[in-house]
């Protein structure tokens, strides 16, 4: 008889957090969605998380309202067993769509390779070329890259960088970002003359991005290929630990949903 009670009060333990999860999880994804659009570009992300993150949150919600419905009447009906069954399904479907949202993020936010170190630069340097195909097209054509560069200008903070650095030693020697090491400053391989930071005096080269360098602080280097790169960098980790920080409630949801489901399975066989 205890074991009957005690057995039961985890079912009901368990039902309850099955119920509650998605409740849980959709304000999660909506945190991470809206962290993601605070970015001047989330490449569609951002919109997709927000889409399911309001999916689950009704789901949740009637999730919560039908767990109210069954303890406050108190029996068992096929139609209770109907709308749990259809529960479950909803509540798979839905989080199969954010485990693939997640691994759809991580698989375009790839980096081939390990970014490029510079000699005597305690920063490294990414390259175009090693990003994912579809991440190379949301920076490609200046319709697409001005805008993000006018949302991205006031962030870069390019000018603080000549008041902390006053040598091109100290420069050398810091851990800049990769945005700052690729809008605010000429390519290492430019071989540039330091003057400051954000002021470099040109020599012959003209390869690469050492044609888009400028001196005019409105310019410097934000057309170049290293400041896309340095932006892309900084998106990927931005959506890489937004995707963690999904995923990891996504797979503890769906393995109480399996062993919910062959419990609730169970329970109706009997």
């Amino acid at each position: 008889m205890a074991n009957n009670k005690m057995k039961e009060r985890i079912q009901c333990v368990s039902f309850a957090f099955l119920y509650i999860l998605p409740l849980l999880l959709s304000i999660i994804i909506l945190v991470a969605a809206v962290w993601l659009s605070n970015s001047c570009v989330s490449f569609g992300i951002a919109r997709g998380l927000v889409a399911c993150g309001i999916a689950m949150l009704i789901l949740g919600l009637l999730g919560c309202v039908a767990m109210s419905v069954r303890r406050a009447v108190g029996v068992e009906s096929h139609l209770m067993n109907l709308l749990s069954a259809f529960y479950f399904l909803f509540t798979a479907i839905f989080s199969i769509v954010i485990l693939g949202y997640v691994i759809y993020a991580f698989s375009v936010t790839g980096y081939s390779g390990s970014p490029d170190s510079v000699p005597d630069r305690a920063y490294v340097e990414y390259r175009l070329d090693h990003f994912s195909h579809a991440l190379r097209r949301q920076v490609s054509g200046n319709w697409r890259w001005d805008p993000i560069i006018s949302c991205l200008t006031p962030s870069i903070a390019c000018a603080q960088l000549d008041n902390a650095y006053s040598s091109a030693q100290q420069l050398f020697a810091a851990h800049l970002n990769p945005l700052q090491s690729g809008c605010c400053m000429p390519s290492a391989e430019c071989e540039y003359t330091f003057v400051s930071s954000t002021n470099w005096t040109p020599n012959n080269q003209t390869g690469g991005d050492c044609a888009n360098w400028s001196i005019d602080q409105r310019q410097l280097c934000y057309s170049c290929d290293s400041c896309k790169t340095g932006f892309l960098a900084n998106m990927t980790k931005r959506i890489r630990k937004a995707s963690l920080i999904i995923l990891i409630p996504t797979l503890v949801s769906i393995f109480v949903l399996v062993g919910n489901f062959i419990d609730f399975c169970n329970h109706n066989r009997d």
